[in-house]
């Protein structure tokens, strides 16, 4: 898995809201975490969803994370 032997990137931090995502990689696998470290609901913003597509993966701007959530996707290479 990824997730265990993956390279690593940083992706998106935002001070200000506690959110932060990065990438794992392998050679059959990316995945993409978002962690909201936060007590507030934190909607997903612009500049999160364009530093995602980046790694073609597709958060859609003004998606909820739950407080001290996450979200994460896997796509096989």
């Amino acid at each position: 898995s990824c997730l265990r032997n993956g390279s690593y990137s940083g992706v998106y931090v935002d001070d200000d809201n506690r959110i932060y995502a990065f990438c794992r990689e392998n050679e059959k696998q990316r995945a993409l975490i978002v962690m909201n470290n936060s007590d507030k609901e934190y909607k997903v913003s612009q500049q999160l969803s364009e530093a995602v597509a980046e790694y073609c993966i597709s958060i859609e701007a003004g998606t909820v994370i739950e407080p001290y959530g996450y979200m994460f996707e896997v796509l096989s290479k």
